[in-house]
């Protein structure tokens, strides 16, 4: 199985509307990288709907359990743009969601409820 870098993921969400773009990594070594991702794994208390900033000056990963119940979607936000959706057209479906939010930049996740919400800051 390949690794999959860090790079790596910047190049799915360039262009996503997540404000971290291939050219922000390009060219950049391991260590250099790690001076702009957060490196604590925390719990923080999160609701569902509500918009909150990345007020460090880190990109922070966000990841996130939710489940979408029967003919309904859920979203991500990031800076107020929709950048992901799930949902289901039939029974409730339950999704893993990871996404990178910019220093200064809001973010919000919106589906049926939560089963977990962690950061990395």
């Amino acid at each position: 199985m390949a690794q999959i870098t860090v790079f790596d993921m910047v190049k799915e969400l360039d262009g996503k509307g997540s404000g971290l773009d291939a050219d922000t990594l390009q060219g950049l070594t391991p260590d250099e990288i790690g001076t702009k991702l957060g490196d604590t794994f925390t719990t923080p208390s999160r609701s569902l709907g509500t918009t909150y900033t990345n007020t460090s000056d880190k990109y922070i990963i966000v990841l996130v359990g939710v489940l979408t119940n029967e003919d309904s979607y859920g979203y991500v936000y990031i800076n107020g743009t929709a950048v992901g959706r799930m949902g289901s057209g039939g029974g409730g479906i339950y999704y893993s969601l990871c996404y990178v939010v910019p220093p200064g930049f809001t973010y919000k996740v919106t589906a049926s409820s939560k089963q977990y919400w962690h950061e990395i800051v």
